[in-house]
């Protein structure tokens, strides 16, 4: 690890070969705290390859508890870095559930928060959805739609970098790692990233890992697609990278400003996305627009439809049109249902507290 090291001092890049010789060290425990200092460190000054970047992912994977899903089952995650500092609500993990009442399969994978006051861990515990086992998931997705995975459940090795990272207090490339390495191993994905300059080499990593069907987004300074401006996309499938924009008025949302999707905590958070859900007048304003944007752009991925504007807006159309059930009929309601599997079993978690939502959201199924 020493000569790889210094050549990451040299501002070399790495092979494949050798990012995964390092990261298998670090995930076995065979590093040092200090050694993974510097390596974090230096790897960040010299600046990530999308190859040591995929290399890195597929070390992660290899050593994560994978999800065990029907071979048909092609699964969905509307995900973002994080990093932004803007504290919006919980926008991509209410997306990801839009899209499940949709008919995509979501296993969304995410983590409590870093930067922000709410993550999707955080607020989906307020609404009383369980942490799932890995034999779970795949049933959950099965007859709910959606599933949710805790990353410290599903990825063991991180536990031998959590310290290290803590204790540098700066940004390293696991900052962003997360929704590269959804141990269900979506082959559809929205992710947004915290900066424009993660585009291109998101892009290039997804293409380098094989996806089907993926989108990378920027907006505005946010991780996720939303009014406030253009969004950046970078589409990426098994030919290429193609980058492009996309305005609001191309899906015929209004624009709206930062402020107008600020959160609070998980429990703020929920009791917004609770109101937004019940539809109606409640979900006609900025962060149902968002919310109902971020779940169209996930409906592509999955090819229900041929152009990206069309998926949005036909998600947007449904959401505002005489189908406002299509939400939540009561989200109050689902919450309560959720909140009162705290209790049950494994089992019956994976059958009543997530399979709940999906049912109340069912109504807007797509064709």
């Amino acid at each position: 690890m020493k000569v790889l090291l210094e050549k990451l001092a040299q501002r070399q890049d790495l092979t494949a070969e050798e990012m995964v010789v390092i990261m298998d060290t670090i995930a076995l425990g065979a590093a040092d705290p200090i050694q993974i200092g510097v390596f974090l460190s230096l790897l960040r000054s010299k600046g990530e390859t999308p190859v040591e970047v995929q290399s890195l992912v597929s070390v992660m994977l290899r050593h994560a508890r994978l999800v065990p899903l029907q071979q048909d089952v092609k699964t969905l995650d509307i995900v973002g870095t994080g990093g932004d500092g803007a504290n919006t609500v919980n926008l991509s993990t209410s997306a990801a559930i839009l899209a499940a009442a949709c008919g995509a399969k979501v296993a969304k994978h995410g983590n409590r928060s870093v930067s922000s006051r709410s993550g999707s861990a955080d607020v989906l515990e307020v609404m009383g959805v369980p942490m799932l086992e890995p034999q779970h998931i795949s049933p959950c997705i099965n007859e709910a739609n959606i599933a949710f995975m805790y990353a410290p459940h599903f990825h063991p090795a991180m536990k031998h970098v959590a310290p290290v990272r803590k204790s540098m207090g700066i940004r390293s490339v696991f900052n962003v790692l997360g929704p590269l390495i959804n141990p269900a191993k979506c082959q559809t994905s929205v992710i947004g990233v915290y900066t424009p300059s993660l585009l291109d080499l998101f892009g290039q990593v997804l293409h380098l890992m094989g996806v089907e069907h993926a989108l990378v987004v920027h907006c505005a300074g946010l991780d996720e697609l939303n009014p406030i401006g253009d969004a950046e996309i970078v589409e990426v499938t098994q030919q290429g990278c193609q980058r492009y924009t996309l305005t609001p008025e191309e899906i015929g949302i209004p624009r709206c400003t930062l402020k107008d999707l600020e959160g609070g905590d998980a429990d703020e958070n929920c009791r917004i996305l609770r109101q937004v859900f019940q539809g109606g007048e409640h979900c006609e304003n900025a962060i149902g627009n968002t919310i109902a944007y971020n779940a169209g752009a996930g409906r592509f991925p999955v090819r229900a439809a041929p152009r990206l504007t069309v998926s949005c807006r036909r998600v947007v159309c449904v959401r505002v049109g005489q189908h406002n059930q299509a939400w939540l009929r009561s989200g109050e309601g689902c919450a309560e249902s959720w909140r009162g599997s705290e209790d049950a079993g494994p089992l019956e978690r994976s059958s009543d507290a997530v399979a709940c939502l999906a049912t109340c959201c069912r109504p807007i199924m797509l064709s």
